[in-house]
């Protein structure tokens, strides 16, 4: 991933937008929340669900190294940084329909769970690993609808039917089919 399209995406987030422009070092501390007012009026939506005052008392949880945020997570050792995953879209990719957008986070999914990082690991494995690099509020939920939503897990791992009934085929000749137990 190249570091300034994931600023740019970062800068443009709903979710991390406010902290990116609040904690950018270009910007004196002083003007920090005079520019976060004129960003409520240029963006609003990106102040739906906080307020500047809310941003402003936990931008301490957040730190920006080289044009990059990060979130700092408190650990058993002391504390990390994990880079925050912006909502938005970096790439396009071929569908059946032709081109579409993927999302920069379903895409960190579709390389932590389905390919040569996760190989189709499991729920806590695939959240764990998330984890050690990457932050979203959202994380847990969103690996959770991954995995639903994946066929392989499904077809690997699907729950087991309740009785030998609900299992069975019901064939019109003898002998068609022969099942075990």
């Amino acid at each position: 991933i190249e570091r300034s399209l994931l600023a740019d995406l970062q800068k443009e987030c709903d979710d991390f937008g406010p902290y990116y422009c609040y904690l950018r070092p270009e910007q004196p501390e002083h003007l920090r929340r005079d520019h976060l007012v004129k960003l409520v009026r240029q963006r609003p939506l990106m102040f739906k669900h906080k307020t500047v005052k809310a941003v402003m008392e936990t931008a301490h949880n957040y730190q920006m190294v080289d044009g990059i945020l990060y979130r700092v997570v408190a650990t058993r050792e002391g504390t990390e940084l994990r880079i925050c995953a912006p909502r938005g879209t970096m790439r396009q990719i071929w569908g059946i329909v032709g081109r579409r957008p993927m999302a920069f986070r379903r895409e960190l999914l579709l390389h932590y769970h389905n390919g040569l990082l996760g190989q189709h690991i499991g729920r806590e494995q695939t959240l764990e690993r998330l984890k050690q690099d990457w932050y979203w509020n959202s994380m847990s939920k969103d690996v959770r609808q991954w995995l639903a939503s994946c066929q392989t897990c499904r077809g690997n791992f699907a729950p087991a039917a309740v009785s030998a009934w609900t299992r069975t085929t019901l064939y019109n000749h003898p002998f068609r089919c022969l099942q075990f137990d």
